[in-house]
């Protein structure tokens, strides 16, 4: 992303379209650009379908897109320089359909001794089992996401160089190596070990479900990972009753996270509502947070971290959604960077007060959903543009319309 940004700076990019927080979408290169980055990398970079392997000069070639992956074994004798394959989701089928299921063997790419990328997505042609990390010593970033790989078998352990492995959507998956905390290097990863409180150079983990703890994946498995960045989503924190186990946590130590979203499962709704605001208490994420959202929480109040101002004044956005026994929320008129604020599905909430000075400086836009017994709410909101209320009981909540700035309105 540094590099990205540090390109875009220099107008190698334009027409960016970017989030509200700043994060680009989308963007252009302009067609000269383009027309130079192309004839510079011609020899290079190739995207080859099977009669184009036998007739293009690949010894110079570094990085592949495969559009037919049965022509691997040719690949291999032509361009043994090559650093990174990718094989096309569409290749998988092109071989069912085709009636020609090929089984892709680590042999095939055996010669590719400079490998450093290999993205097979989507691949069902093979179960991998026949792989091995002798052929793959230099590997960086695997991804066999949508394969039908059934054990992450041992061999992915030796691959010691490997920062980014990704397994999104692997339903015949069953197994993990036992020693996958080998990969000291791993930085990104796609589905939860067992193993992850070993990968100490984790950076991105966008799914962590809670288990019991003696099941080997509480919480307490994040203790030690403070190099997360990006989002993190935390699910069924319903499972964690005592707060010595999310204090182990320790997310106040992750300074690059920006997205928290805090999970409670819809059990949690029997359970105990003291020991959730604890553990929402030791929570409390790095104060360069920047989007929070807390959903199914069972307790009757929040702590007062979620709301305060000095404690995170780098929050842009906030999310309430689906806390059926919460009665009141936090006065969030000293966050002052607020854009977004959100409240959905609070059937007990009655009043939300504010206390006395300029609040919502920065604030666009509110949205305000399922709160049917709530009948007070702040009136001003200087720099409101969008406004969203649906079924919201009280007169005095429709007083909040009365900003002239409001450019889109739903009630």
């Amino acid at each position: 992303m540094i590099c990205f940004d540090t390109l875009y700076l220099k107008s190698f990019f334009q027409e960016a379209e970017m989030t509200t927080y700043g994060e680009v979408t989308r963007c252009k290169m302009h067609h000269h650009l383009h027309d130079l980055a192309q004839s510079i990398m011609d020899s290079e970079c190739q995207v080859l379908g099977e009669s184009s392997v036998r007739s293009t000069d690949l010894s110079e070639c570094r990085h592949v897109s495969m559009i037919s992956l049965s022509s691997l074994e040719d690949l291999q004798h032509k361009a043994k320089k090559v650093r990174t394959i990718f094989g096309w989701e569409s290749t998988s089928k092109e071989l069912v359909d085709g009636g020609t299921l090929q089984v892709l063997r680590s042999s095939a790419l055996f010669k590719f001794e400079s490998l450093r990328v290999l993205d097979l997505r989507g691949f069902r042609g093979s179960d991998f089992s026949s792989f091995s990390c002798k052929y793959f010593k230099h590997l960086r970033y695997l991804d066999l996401s949508g394969t039908n790989i059934k054990s992450l078998s041992e061999w992915v352990t030796g691959l010691y160089h490997l920062q980014t492995l990704k397994l999104i959507k692997c339903r015949k998956l069953t197994e993990l190596p036992v020693d996958l905390m080998k990969l000291k290097k791993l930085r990104h990863w796609k589905k939860m070990p067992q193993s992850l409180c070993k990968l100490h150079q984790l950076q991105t983990l966008p799914l962590f479900v809670v288990c019991q703890e003696e099941s080997g994946c509480g919480i307490s498995m994040m203790k030690d990972l403070n190099d997360f960045r990006g989002t993190l989503n935390i699910h069924r924190l319903s499972l964690v009753k005592k707060a010595n186990l999310a204090e182990e946590g320790i997310l106040c130590e992750k300074s690059s996270l920006r997205e928290l979203r805090l999970h409670w499962d819809r059990d949690s709704s029997v359970g105990d509502d003291g020991d959730e605001l604890l553990v929402l208490e030791v929570l409390r994420p790095h104060t360069n947070l920047q989007r929070l959202l807390i959903e199914g929480f069972g307790g009757v109040e929040f702590p007062a971290w979620v709301s305060s101002g000095s404690y995170l004044p780098h929050l842009v956005g906030m999310e309430l959604s689906n806390c059926n026994h919460c009665e009141h929320i936090p006065s969030f008129g000293t966050l002052h960077r607020l854009v977004k604020l959100k409240l959905r599905s609070l059937p007990n909430l009655e009043e939300w007060l504010e206390g006395d000075g300029v609040m919502f400086p920065y604030l666009e836009e509110l949205l305000i959903e399922n709160c049917p017994n709530l009948r007070k709410t702040p009136c001003v909101f200087p720099s409101i543009k969008s406004l969203v209320l649906d079924d919201v009981g009280g007169k005095g909540v429709m007083s909040i319309t009365t900003s002239s700035l409001i450019t889109s309105l739903v009630s």
